[in-house]
Protein backbone atom coordinates (compact mmCIF):
# COMPACT_ATOMS: atom_id res chain seq x y z
CA UNK A 1 0.00 0.00 0.00
CA UNK A 2 1.49 3.35 -1.03
CA UNK A 3 1.66 6.00 1.66
CA UNK A 4 0.03 9.40 1.14
CA UNK A 5 -0.18 11.68 4.17
CA UNK A 6 -3.21 13.46 2.67
CA UNK A 7 -5.47 10.41 2.57
CA UNK A 8 -8.55 10.99 4.69
CA UNK A 9 -8.60 7.74 6.71
CA UNK A 10 -5.22 8.51 8.33
CA UNK A 11 -6.98 11.16 10.43
CA UNK A 12 -8.16 8.29 12.64
CA UNK A 13 -4.58 7.20 13.38
CA UNK A 14 -1.74 8.48 15.54
CA UNK A 15 1.99 8.37 14.91
CA UNK A 16 3.28 10.21 17.98
CA UNK A 17 3.35 8.42 21.33
CA UNK A 18 4.29 9.29 24.89
CA UNK A 19 7.28 7.39 26.23
CA UNK A 20 6.65 4.97 29.08
CA UNK A 21 9.17 6.87 31.18
CA UNK A 22 7.40 10.20 30.69
CA UNK A 23 4.05 8.65 31.56
CA UNK A 24 5.50 6.96 34.63
CA UNK A 25 7.03 10.27 35.78
CA UNK A 26 3.62 11.98 35.54
CA UNK A 27 1.91 9.22 37.52
CA UNK A 28 4.67 9.14 40.14
CA UNK A 29 4.57 12.92 40.62
CA UNK A 30 0.81 12.82 41.11
CA UNK A 31 1.07 9.91 43.54
CA UNK A 32 3.74 11.69 45.58
CA UNK A 33 1.61 14.82 45.88
CA UNK A 34 -1.73 13.20 46.73
CA UNK A 35 -2.69 10.35 49.03
CA UNK A 36 -6.09 8.93 49.88
CA UNK A 37 -7.84 9.51 53.19
CA UNK A 38 -8.82 6.54 55.36
CA UNK A 39 -12.39 6.66 54.03
CA UNK A 40 -11.14 6.72 50.45
CA UNK A 41 -8.89 3.74 51.18
CA UNK A 42 -12.01 1.81 52.14
CA UNK A 43 -13.71 2.82 48.88
CA UNK A 44 -10.69 1.70 46.84
CA UNK A 45 -10.60 -1.63 48.71
CA UNK A 46 -14.22 -2.26 47.73
CA UNK A 47 -13.41 -1.48 44.11
CA UNK A 48 -10.45 -3.86 44.27
CA UNK A 49 -12.60 -6.74 45.48
CA UNK A 50 -15.12 -6.13 42.71
CA UNK A 51 -12.39 -5.88 40.07
CA UNK A 52 -10.74 -9.11 41.21
CA UNK A 53 -14.04 -11.02 41.18
CA UNK A 54 -14.97 -9.78 37.70
CA UNK A 55 -11.49 -10.53 36.38
CA UNK A 56 -11.64 -14.11 37.67
CA UNK A 57 -15.04 -14.57 36.03
CA UNK A 58 -13.75 -13.32 32.67
CA UNK A 59 -10.70 -15.57 32.65
CA UNK A 60 -12.90 -18.62 33.27
CA UNK A 61 -14.92 -18.03 30.09
CA UNK A 62 -14.11 -20.46 27.29
CA UNK A 63 -15.98 -18.52 24.59
CA UNK A 64 -13.36 -16.10 23.22
CA UNK A 65 -15.93 -13.66 21.78
CA UNK A 66 -17.81 -13.47 25.07
CA UNK A 67 -14.58 -13.14 27.04
CA UNK A 68 -13.44 -10.28 24.79
CA UNK A 69 -16.84 -8.59 25.14
CA UNK A 70 -16.78 -8.85 28.95
CA UNK A 71 -13.25 -7.46 29.14
CA UNK A 72 -14.02 -4.55 26.83
CA UNK A 73 -17.50 -3.67 28.10
CA UNK A 74 -17.27 -4.52 31.81
CA UNK A 75 -13.74 -4.99 33.11
CA UNK A 76 -11.94 -2.24 31.16
CA UNK A 77 -14.42 0.46 32.29
CA UNK A 78 -13.90 -0.59 35.92
CA UNK A 79 -10.13 -0.46 35.46
CA UNK A 80 -10.39 3.07 34.09
CA UNK A 81 -12.70 3.98 36.95
CA UNK A 82 -9.76 3.11 39.24
CA UNK A 83 -7.52 5.38 37.21
CA UNK A 84 -10.00 8.26 37.32
CA UNK A 85 -10.66 7.81 41.03
CA UNK A 86 -6.97 7.98 41.89
CA UNK A 87 -6.27 10.86 39.54
CA UNK A 88 -9.12 12.84 41.12
CA UNK A 89 -8.67 11.84 44.77
CA UNK A 90 -5.10 10.61 45.28
CA UNK A 91 -3.21 7.35 45.57
CA UNK A 92 -2.77 4.82 48.37
CA UNK A 93 0.60 5.12 50.12
CA UNK A 94 2.11 1.66 50.46
CA UNK A 95 5.67 2.63 51.42
CA UNK A 96 6.67 2.99 55.05
CA UNK A 97 10.03 3.97 56.60
CA UNK A 98 11.76 2.43 59.60
CA UNK A 99 15.36 2.91 60.63
CA UNK A 100 16.05 4.93 57.50
CA UNK A 101 15.04 2.04 55.22
CA UNK A 102 11.83 1.53 53.24
CA UNK A 103 9.33 -1.32 53.25
CA UNK A 104 5.98 -2.00 51.64
CA UNK A 105 2.53 -2.76 53.04
CA UNK A 106 -0.88 -3.40 51.52
CA UNK A 107 -3.81 -1.04 51.67
CA UNK A 108 -5.05 -3.08 54.66
CA UNK A 109 -1.76 -2.58 56.52
CA UNK A 110 -0.27 -6.05 55.95
CA UNK A 111 3.53 -5.92 55.57
CA UNK A 112 4.58 -7.11 52.13
CA UNK A 113 8.28 -6.21 52.28
CA UNK A 114 10.33 -5.49 55.41
CA UNK A 115 12.05 -2.07 55.67
CA UNK A 116 15.44 -3.09 54.25
CA UNK A 117 15.54 -1.24 50.92
CA UNK A 118 16.98 2.14 49.91
CA UNK A 119 14.07 2.96 47.61
CA UNK A 120 10.87 1.39 46.32
CA UNK A 121 9.66 2.36 42.88
CA UNK A 122 6.14 3.69 42.51
CA UNK A 123 3.93 1.25 40.63
CA UNK A 124 0.54 2.57 39.55
CA UNK A 125 -1.26 -0.78 39.50
CA UNK A 126 -0.22 -1.77 43.02
CA UNK A 127 -3.36 -0.22 44.47
CA UNK A 128 -5.42 -2.77 42.54
CA UNK A 129 -3.49 -5.91 43.28
CA UNK A 130 -1.59 -5.74 46.57
CA UNK A 131 -4.58 -6.02 48.87
CA UNK A 132 -5.57 -9.33 47.27
CA UNK A 133 -1.95 -10.49 46.91
CA UNK A 134 -2.66 -10.77 43.20
CA UNK A 135 0.51 -8.91 42.31
CA UNK A 136 3.59 -10.18 44.13
CA UNK A 137 6.62 -8.49 42.54
CA UNK A 138 8.19 -5.26 43.73
CA UNK A 139 10.72 -2.85 42.20
CA UNK A 140 13.33 -1.97 44.83
CA UNK A 141 16.79 -0.42 45.16
CA UNK A 142 19.62 -2.08 47.06
CA UNK A 143 23.34 -1.22 47.19
CA UNK A 144 22.78 1.57 44.68
CA UNK A 145 21.17 -0.57 41.96
CA UNK A 146 17.58 -1.45 41.07
CA UNK A 147 16.05 -4.92 40.79
CA UNK A 148 12.76 -6.76 41.27
CA UNK A 149 11.93 -9.10 44.17
CA UNK A 150 8.86 -11.12 45.07
CA UNK A 151 7.09 -10.98 48.42
CA UNK A 152 9.50 -13.53 49.84
CA UNK A 153 12.44 -11.37 48.71
CA UNK A 154 13.58 -13.79 46.02
CA UNK A 155 15.37 -11.85 43.28
CA UNK A 156 13.32 -11.89 40.07
CA UNK A 157 15.30 -9.27 38.12
CA UNK A 158 18.93 -8.88 39.29
CA UNK A 159 20.15 -5.69 40.97
CA UNK A 160 22.16 -4.34 38.05
CA UNK A 161 20.08 -1.53 36.54
CA UNK A 162 20.18 2.25 36.93
CA UNK A 163 16.40 2.27 37.27
CA UNK A 164 13.38 0.01 36.76
CA UNK A 165 9.69 0.84 36.69
CA UNK A 166 6.50 -0.99 35.89
CA UNK A 167 5.28 -0.16 32.39
CA UNK A 168 2.08 1.90 32.87
CA UNK A 169 -0.98 0.28 31.39
CA UNK A 170 -2.64 -3.09 31.35
CA UNK A 171 0.29 -5.45 30.79
CA UNK A 172 2.82 -6.85 33.27
CA UNK A 173 6.12 -5.66 31.78
CA UNK A 174 8.98 -3.71 33.29
CA UNK A 175 11.09 -1.00 31.69
CA UNK A 176 14.82 -1.36 32.44
CA UNK A 177 17.23 1.60 32.23
CA UNK A 178 20.99 1.15 32.05
CA UNK A 179 23.76 3.38 30.70
CA UNK A 180 21.26 5.68 28.99
CA UNK A 181 19.49 2.88 27.11
CA UNK A 182 16.15 1.18 27.73
CA UNK A 183 14.89 -2.40 27.55
CA UNK A 184 11.92 -4.42 28.68
CA UNK A 185 11.42 -7.57 30.73
CA UNK A 186 8.42 -9.72 31.55
CA UNK A 187 7.50 -11.80 34.59
CA UNK A 188 5.65 -15.07 34.23
CA UNK A 189 6.43 -17.23 37.25
CA UNK A 190 10.12 -16.71 36.51
CA UNK A 191 12.12 -13.96 34.86
CA UNK A 192 12.86 -14.09 31.18
CA UNK A 193 14.07 -11.41 28.80
CA UNK A 194 11.87 -10.25 25.95
CA UNK A 195 13.39 -9.61 22.53
CA UNK A 196 13.68 -5.95 23.57
CA UNK A 197 17.18 -5.85 25.07
CA UNK A 198 18.57 -2.88 27.00
CA UNK A 199 19.75 -1.11 23.85
CA UNK A 200 16.70 0.91 22.75
CA UNK A 201 16.56 4.71 22.81
CA UNK A 202 12.99 4.76 24.16
CA UNK A 203 9.94 2.57 24.71
CA UNK A 204 6.48 4.02 24.12
CA UNK A 205 3.02 3.61 25.59
CA UNK A 206 0.04 2.71 23.42
CA UNK A 207 -3.14 3.42 25.44
CA UNK A 208 -5.46 0.46 26.12
CA UNK A 209 -3.26 -2.04 24.26
CA UNK A 210 -0.54 -4.47 25.26
CA UNK A 211 1.38 -3.28 22.23
CA UNK A 212 4.87 -1.96 23.05
CA UNK A 213 6.62 0.30 20.55
CA UNK A 214 10.30 1.14 20.74
CA UNK A 215 12.80 3.21 18.78
CA UNK A 216 16.50 3.00 18.05
CA UNK A 217 18.53 5.30 15.81
CA UNK A 218 15.35 6.80 14.35
CA UNK A 219 13.75 3.46 13.44
CA UNK A 220 10.69 1.81 15.00
CA UNK A 221 9.76 -1.69 16.06
CA UNK A 222 7.13 -3.42 18.21
CA UNK A 223 6.37 -6.32 20.55
CA UNK A 224 3.28 -7.76 22.18
CA UNK A 225 2.56 -11.01 24.09
CA UNK A 226 2.39 -14.14 22.00
CA UNK A 227 -0.89 -16.04 21.78
CA UNK A 228 0.26 -19.55 22.68
CA UNK A 229 -2.86 -21.10 21.19
CA UNK A 230 -2.16 -19.52 17.78
CA UNK A 231 1.63 -18.94 17.80
CA UNK A 232 1.96 -18.50 14.03
CA UNK A 233 -0.98 -16.20 13.45
CA UNK A 234 0.77 -12.91 14.25
CA UNK A 235 4.15 -11.27 13.89
CA UNK A 236 4.58 -10.62 17.62
CA UNK A 237 8.00 -8.98 17.43
CA UNK A 238 9.76 -6.82 14.90
CA UNK A 239 13.09 -5.11 15.47
CA UNK A 240 13.50 -1.38 14.79
CA UNK A 241 13.40 -1.07 11.00
CA UNK A 242 10.33 1.07 10.16
CA UNK A 243 10.29 4.83 9.60
CA UNK A 244 6.92 5.35 11.29
CA UNK A 245 4.11 3.44 12.98
CA UNK A 246 0.41 4.34 12.90
CA UNK A 247 -1.98 3.07 15.57
CA UNK A 248 -5.71 3.74 15.47
CA UNK A 249 -6.66 6.43 17.98
CA UNK A 250 -8.52 5.33 21.09
CA UNK A 251 -11.80 6.96 20.05
CA UNK A 252 -11.70 5.05 16.74
CA UNK A 253 -10.35 1.75 18.07
CA UNK A 254 -13.17 -0.64 17.28
CA UNK A 255 -13.11 -4.07 15.72
CA UNK A 256 -13.99 -4.26 12.05
CA UNK A 257 -16.61 -6.63 10.59
CA UNK A 258 -14.12 -9.51 10.58
CA UNK A 259 -13.11 -8.88 14.21
CA UNK A 260 -9.56 -7.84 13.37
CA UNK A 261 -7.43 -5.24 15.13
CA UNK A 262 -4.34 -3.97 13.37
CA UNK A 263 -1.92 -1.08 12.85
CA UNK A 264 0.30 0.20 10.04
CA UNK A 265 4.07 0.52 9.73
CA UNK A 266 5.78 2.67 7.10
CA UNK A 267 9.03 2.29 5.20
CA UNK A 268 9.53 5.14 2.77
CA UNK A 269 6.25 5.66 0.92
CA UNK A 270 4.93 2.13 1.53
CA UNK A 271 2.51 1.16 4.32
CA UNK A 272 2.45 -2.35 5.77
CA UNK A 273 -0.68 -3.85 7.37
CA UNK A 274 0.22 -5.48 10.72
CA UNK A 275 -2.38 -7.82 12.22
CA UNK A 276 -2.48 -7.30 15.98
CA UNK A 277 -5.49 -9.33 17.10
CA UNK A 278 -8.27 -11.45 15.60
CA UNK A 279 -10.91 -13.91 16.73
CA UNK A 280 -11.06 -15.81 13.45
Amino acid sequence: MKFNRTVRWLDEWQNEFQTCYELWQELEANATAHHLSNEQHVEVARMMIRYRAMSDECYKLTDRKERWRRFKEELDPLYHAFEDYCKNNGYPNFVFIKGGKKGLRTIAGLEVLPPIYEEISFTFDDYIFLNCHYWTTNVVKKDGKWGVVDDEQHVIIPFEYDFIFRKPGIDDNYILLKDGKQGMANLEGMFYTLPIEVEMDAIYDVPEMELSLFSKDGKWGWWWPEDRKYPNLYEHYCGPKYDEIFVRRVEYRIMDDEFDEYFYARIGDELFYILYWTIK
